[in-house]
């Protein structure tokens, strides 16, 4: 079982029957526990913090429209907001925020979150991905990649497992254009995958086998 299991176990997006195995190698397995354990720690007191941010005006009026009744001042994210979104995908996307926050200002409004683990179970990048930008907004927790290669980053899809590529990094770029073509791959992502390819990118338009980070794609909220 990998880091990148226990991540996805700890969030709540790993599949039912995956979760129920990995449970089960929990009770036998010291170096699994470790690894989840280290996970919850990462989000624990999350629910404590003092990060506020009001939600958007239409969420209110959708509220109020299936309620029936005035919309409630903005209240921080901890007590509205997340209420709204189940648990795991709320932990996540603070997580993502957290990280993103002290060094680049994050996307007006995110709908996709990945945070790709590298094999060690550390973040390598996080990836905030916005509808109305058409921007992928990326914190890397590297100094530097690969001399003499390409970090290519790809969109494995959830339909037919086929992964597709998003883009080709000589460099950390903190930003990411998305083509319509780019943000129907990140709609339809089950995770994005970091590889080490040949300069330039992958000749074979498939990944390498030499993979640098993973990470769930996780939609936030319907647009």
């Amino acid at each position: 079982m990998t880091d990148n299991r226990s991540f996805e176990y700890v969030i709540g997006t790993l599949p039912p029957k995956e979760r129920q195995a990995l449970a089960i190698a929990l009770t036998h397995k010291p170096a699994l526990r470790a690894q989840v354990t280290f996970w919850e720690d990462q989000f624990m007191g999350l629910e404590d913090t003092d990060l506020e941010r009001p939600p958007p005006a239409h969420t209110w009026r959708k509220i109020q429209a299936r309620l029936g009744t005035a919309s409630p001042r903005a209240t921080p994210v901890r007590r509205a907001f997340w209420t709204w979104l189940p648990a795991s995908l709320a932990a996540l996307a603070l997580f993502a925020l957290l990280v993103f926050l002290p060094q680049t200002p994050a996307p007006a409004k995110t709908d996709y979150v990945a945070v790709l683990l590298d094999n060690a179970g550390q973040a390598y990048v996080t990836a905030l991905a916005s509808e109305a930008e058409r921007r992928m907004h990326l914190q890397w927790q590297v100094d530097t990649l690969p001399d003499a290669a390409s970090v290519q980053l790809w969109a494995v899809s959830r339909r037919d497992g086929q992964a597709r590529s998003l883009h080709v990094f000589e460099q950390a770029e903190a930003r990411l254009a998305l083509s319509d073509a780019h943000w129907r791959l990140v709609q339809d992502a089950d995770h994005l995958l970091l590889t080490l390819e040949e300069p330039g990118g992958s000749a074979l338009d498939m990944p390498s086998d030499q993979q640098l980070a993973r990470g769930v794609c996780v939609r936030l909220e319907d647009s």
